[in-house]
């Protein structure tokens, strides 16, 4: 039993580096051949991705997995049937109006900018929302413990996703747009393989009273996921209007490279992930423990050796072109271990079941951010940007935690 949990483990966080250590290892190619201008671009339509991402996948498969355990085989189908239909219709609803709402942004009240934003902008929007069906098969591989079919799925969708964007940003030159379409087009076509894997799923009548629960249930965790928008995107918002577009690119090619580490530790909080809301539905405190230490230590030990080799890493990887941007990477690389923190705490909150508690947590530490981010970002621009973002998350971390005590104290005296 042993031997099968930890070659599972293995195989699930191999499958999941793959595709990180395929994008890490075509880096020096895309520096030849991305700009400071292309990298900046890049940057400022992925800052809206913490808003897209919670409206237009609302959720939907975290609800799933919050119920997976608590519910017979009956229930699961009916279940699958509504989250395959809401991530396909509703999701694509969700994306039209998103997507009104960057424009009217941008072009009302960020008219100085010179980032073209169509057709960009459909496809960064388009590849999150086609990508919502694709994480959802993923998860239900996870879930079900279905290693193999795991394995395959992730690890072929992202040689898909390197190949396509090698040749659309290395042979054709297409630059930043080249990059964002070359994303898009290989979320779309695993978004095919995965519809006609879920297709008996599509045409079945729905469970109204399941969906207003799902609704119910997603609404404050959707709006809570926007404000983490707050946490990162925001400040590269900020540092866009500052107007040096040649910082802001090195700034956001340092801020990618901060991410890898993030992906990787990401990729073992997949893995643990359903581990984390059966030890909370079953009340299993050792498991939870040992599920946050590992994680925690993880991330650490990751950061740490990541601060010491940084230069050298992006001096490699981006052919020498960007080696600036190993000093803010650095810093932001510390705020990934606040990041795991974060995502442990509000992971707990909602298999708890209180998914309220999230949405109370996001404003109160949202409200603080901005505050924290725009002041910050006057006094010391591209630094200040960076050490706002470790600041951030710590604030989210400790205003989650109260909320979540002051919410089981109430409960208790009911």
């Amino acid at each position: 039993m042993l031997k099968k949990i930890v070659t599972d483990t293995g195989l699930y966080l191999l499958s999941s580096l793959i595709p990180m250590v395929l994008l890490v290892a075509i880096n020096p190619f895309l520096a030849k051949n991305l700009s400071p201008f292309d990298y900046g671009i890049i940057g400022y339509l992925s800052s809206f991705a913490a808003i897209e991402t919670p409206l237009i996948q609302f959720f939907i498969t975290r609800f799933y997995l919050s119920n997976y355990y608590k519910i017979d085989l009956e229930e699961r189908m009916r279940l699958r049937t509504l989250v395959v239909q809401s991530l396909i219709l509703f999701s694509l609803f969700m994306s039209i109006i998103v997507g009104s709402g960057i424009c009217f942004y941008h072009y009302l009240f960020n008219t100085e900018s010179n980032i073209p934003l169509f057709p960009l902008l459909l496809f960064s929007i388009g590849a999150i929302w086609i990508s919502g069906l694709f994480s959802f098969q993923l998860a239900e591989y996870r879930i079900e413990r279905k290693t193999r079919e795991y394995c395959k799925y992730c690890i072929s969708s992202g040689i898909f996703r390197v190949i396509t964007i090698l040749i659309c940003v290395v042979l054709l030159h297409q630059g930043a747009w080249g990059y964002e379409f070359a994303t898009f087009v290989s979320s779309f076509v695993f978004f095919l393989i995965t519809f006609f894997r879920l297709k008996k799923y599509i045409f079945k009548r729905i469970d109204l009273t399941l969906l207003r629960k799902l609704l119910s249930f997603c609404w404050p965790l959707a709006i809570a996921g926007c404000l983490e928008f707050f946490t990162n995107g925001y400040s590269r918002v900020l540092l866009e209007r500052v107007g040096d577009t040649n910082e802001y690119g090195i700034y956001c090619v340092g801020d990618q490279f901060a991410r890898y580490i993030n992906i990787f530790t990401m990729a073992l909080y997949s893995t643990f992930n359903p581990d984390l809301y059966e030890s909370v539905a079953k009340f299993n405190k050792s498991k939870l423990i040992r599920v946050c230490v590992i994680l925690l230590a993880a991330e650490t030990l990751v950061v740490l050796f990541y601060i010491i080799l940084a230069p050298f890493v992006i001096d490699i990887l981006t052919a020498g072109r960007y080696i600036e941007s190993a000093k803010y990477s650095q810093i932001l690389s510390v705020a990934q271990i606040f990041v795991v923190g974060f995502y442990l705490v509000n992971d707990i909150t909602v298999a708890a079941g209180y998914s309220k508690s999230v949405l109370t947590t996001k404003v109160i530490a949202s409200l603080l951010s901005v505050l924290v981010i725009s002041y910050l970002v006057r006094i010391g621009s591209y630094y200040g940007a960076a050490y706002g973002y470790i600041v951030t998350f710590m604030l989210f971390i400790v205003t989650n935690i109260l909320c979540l005590l002051f919410q089981i104290k109430k409960d208790r005296k009911k």
